[in-house]
């Protein structure tokens, strides 16, 4: 027989996979006259990067090509993420959209699955791990409590922004709700750390090789992700050795077996980013962490509550204990390291954060309100139990606000900014056409707009499409405008000749920008008039 506490942690875990799809579900119930609703509500640009991949993978393609820059790529990039979900859509027939949501439902349970066990490690009252789940899967921070316009002007001026409005890796539910890749990202991070600690309890061998093995997977998966867990696991086994003497020896044999077990993944992953141009430039691309206080804001209450746990694990922490300090604090620092990616080190933070505050809510809150201990279980005690239910729910409610803000916003970007989020019927159907007809991992020109859309509908590749990665995407997306706008066919004949062009896509967001200054030019050949989208084959 299932137990309550188990019950209602599923059902807080189907409860947010739920939410997570209002937004979309809105989308679809709301698509303007003669468009298409493209399936995402956030992040709608990186989100078609990922269909794009599993576009590739689902046509049989084993190593991983961006297609939203032209450069050189040799076929090194492999992902197994994107590659499973093109596997998927490659043997069902399902369409890449379709696979996606799929992964965000199953990748969401699969997370919260890993969560509930990796706070098990820790916690040991039942009652403790529900409150803690819970924090976890739907606690945030504190930005409701200004409006988001205030928010924006702040972020102008003084780059503070609350995170839990937009940066997916710092708080569970943003994850949940942003990509399948980074909830993948986090429940492989816990299990690699999980598997460690249970290392140092039992079976050393067999729980490092199982870390290890987590943590091969992540460095495929995002590799950034890497700086964190090498920081923490050599910070702890420092710790340990200077706090913990007697557990030094064992705790450096499980880290060595787990980093031996997960090095030649990240070696390979190291190799790309040091000796593949596209690799190379992309690395370069800012993620840097905004002001010191949008962290404290954005992680709020739950930050505010872990303090006093920090405090006691620092004079009398057990071992384990002292490994939810180090992965804290040892992200604190990194947010500002001197990288350019500070932000992503954040990923999955938010579930130690959240078991130490659990902890401190039964360890100093509830018996400080209460009078005592709580749950004491004595029969006399159901109005104390009661009341300490009731002090639970409602910490608990005063940390869900951010996330029916972050829902809210959503849903009212999409009304307000249509075009981020629906394609025009007539450029859909010429893009399928395209797919059916010329899908020749050709080099397509277009406006930057219609480029977002290219690679995962076409399954070619586009001169200028994402803002990451498509390298100098602001000098390339000026480019593209001036080729197309200008009427300087000689100069474009070069331009095209030079990055071997094979197509040019004029369609609805191409016209919003002026009249197509090349459609008589000799070299291009029209092969497509549908609706007002036009298709061009370049003849050179």
């Amino acid at each position: 027989m299932i137990s309550p506490n188990r019950i209602v942690i599923r059902g807080i875990a189907v409860a947010v996979v739920g939410i997570v799809f209002i937004p979309y579900v809105w989308g679809y119930l709301h698509v303007p006259p003669g468009m298409v609703y493209m399936g995402f509500a956030d992040h709608p640009y990186d989100q078609n990067s990922y269909l794009s991949r599993i576009q590739q993978a689902s046509e049989g393609k084993f190593f991983i090509r961006r297609d939203f820059t032209l450069e050189p790529q040799r076929p090194l990039f492999f992902n197994p993420f994107t590659w499973t979900l093109g596997v998927i859509a490659g043997v069902t027939g399902l369409t890449p959209l379709a696979v996606y949501y799929g992964a965000l439902a199953f990748y969401a349970l699969l997370l919260f699955y890993i969560i509930n066990w990796f706070i098990r490690i820790f916690v040991a009252d039942p009652r403790q791990r529900v409150f803690a789940f819970a924090l976890c899967a739907f606690s945030s921070g504190l930005c409701w409590l200004v409006p988001l316009r205030q928010w924006e002007v702040l972020l102008k001026k003084y780059n503070m922004v609350p995170i839990d409005y937009w940066i997916a890796e710092t708080i569970t539910f943003e994850t949940v709700f942003s990509f399948p890749q980074f909830s993948l990202t986090a429940a492989l991070m816990l299990l690699g750390f999980g598997f460690l600690i249970k290392a140092l309890r039992g079976s050393l061998v067999k729980n490092s090789i199982c870390g290890g093995l987590a943590i091969f997977a992540l460095s495929f998966v995002h590799t950034v992700d890497m700086v964190t867990v090498a920081v923490v696991l050599a910070v702890y086994t420092v710790v340990v050795f200077l706090m913990f003497k007697r557990d030094g020896v064992r705790t450096l044999g499980a880290v060595a077996l787990l980093s031996l077990v997960a090095l030649p993944a990240f070696g390979y992953m190291l190799y790309l980013f040091r000796t593949e141009p596209v690799f190379i430039q992309w690395s370069k691309e800012k993620f840097i962490s905004p002001h010191f206080l949008s962290y404290i804001i954005g992680y709020g209450i739950v930050l505010f509550l872990a303090v006093p746990e920090l405090v006691r694990i620092f004079r009398e922490g057990s071992r384990d204990d002292w490994f939810l300090a180090v992965w804290v604090i040892a992200v604190a620092v990194l947010l500002y390291a001197p990288v350019s990616f500070q932000r992503r080190l954040s990923t999955a933070v938010h579930i130690p954060l959240c078991i130490l505050a659990a902890r401190a809510t039964f360890r100093y809150v509830l018996p400080s309100l209460l009078g005592g201990l709580w749950p004491r279980g004595e029969p006399s005690g159901q109005r104390r139990d009661a009341a300490g239910v009731c002090i639970l729910v409602a910490l608990f409610l005063i940390m869900v606000p951010a996330n029916i803000v972050k829902i809210s916003s959503c849903i009212a970007d999409t009304r307000r900014n249509p075009l981020e989020y629906y394609l025009y019927e007539a450029d859909l159907e010429a893009m399928r056409w395209m797919r059916e007809n010329h899908n020749e991992d050709a080099a397509i020109l277009s406006t930057y707009k219609s480029g977002l859309y290219l690679p995962a509908y076409t399954g070619n590749r586009v001169y200028v499409g994402h803002w990451s990665e498509t390298l100098n995407f602001n000098e390339k997306a000026a480019t593209a405008e001036r080729v197309l706008y200008s009427g300087k066919e000689a100069d474009a004949r070069e331009f095209l000749k030079e990055h071997k062009i094979d197509y040019i896509y004029f369609g609805a967001f191409e016209k919003m920008r002026g009249r197509f200054s090349l459609e008589h030019a000799p070299f291009l050949q029209e092969i497509y008039n549908r609706r007002g989208v036009s298709i061009y084959k370049v003849k050179l």
